[in-house]
């Protein structure tokens, strides 16, 4: 559908109705080495190592596999039959002309609404042909108390340096920062920007994320907010 973008599904993890990890769904737009691509971007992002964890949001493009994007939520939902933590990562797929369309920002397909709660075994995924003007765009103004800090990740996201903050929980304020640094960053670079918005101990090296540091907190004012820039060299 000319003009429209299209979105594949998958999703994959530990849930209530399994034990241990699994992919239990994918559109049928995915074929077999794109799967294999999205089930290793998913062992990547880590595993939860807290009870208390709720979810994460995360971009990864894979330039190996016709430029796709991937956008993901990691959500916990209970426990799973060998009565551990139950979670799963629900992943949409996009081109990479259908993600710029989107204005290059992974949260928008959250607030969007594309990401379950739940998933129940009954549960498939299905491919979506969705109008642009349905992905809503980011809030244009940004608090003067966040511009300080934006003023130092930004340029650092730009020469190629990895930005991370750091927190004992999901911070919402950190999340808020991630969002506001993004829609900062020129076009060309945030999509290509490898983002998590909370990962334990992640295999591969995000660009701009929240790693879990029991020590940092969650943080409430800018001021007490943990942040690590290093070089483009460093590696995950």
């Amino acid at each position: 559908m000319s003009g429209m973008i299209h979105v594949e599904q998958l999703v994959y993890g530990t849930f209530p109705f399994t034990q241990g990890f699994t992919l239990v769904s994918k559109s049928e737009g995915i074929d077999g080495a794109l799967t294999q691509e999205a089930v290793s971007v998913c062992k990547s992002w880590g595993e939860v190592g807290r009870p208390e964890f709720r979810s994460a949001i995360y971009h990864v493009a894979v330039p190996a596999c016709d430029n796709v994007h991937l956008v993901g939520r990691v959500t916990r939902q209970g426990t799973d039959r060998g009565a551990r933590m139950a979670w799963y990562q629900q992943v949409l797929l996009v081109s990479r002309e259908d993600y710029l369309l989107a204005g290059a920002d992974c949260f928008s397909f959250d607030k969007a609404g594309f990401f379950k709660e739940k998933w129940f075994e009954s549960d498939r995924c299905q491919a979506l042909d969705v109008d642009p003007a349905m992905i809503p765009a980011p809030a244009a103004e940004i608090p003067a108390d966040h511009r300080t800090l934006l003023d130092q990740i930004v340029p650092a996201l730009e020469r190629g340096d990895e930005v991370r903050f750091q927190a004992a929980h999901h911070a919402r304020l950190i999340v808020q920062l991630i969002r506001e640094a993004l829609t900062l960053v020129a076009l060309e670079r945030r999509e290509s920007l490898a983002v998590a918005t909370f990962a334990f101990r992640p295999v591969r090296r995000y660009d701009l994320w929240c790693a879990y540091d029991p020590a940092a907190g969650t943080p409430d004012r800018v001021e007490d907010v943990s942040v690590r820039i290093g070089s483009s060299s460093s590696a995950q």
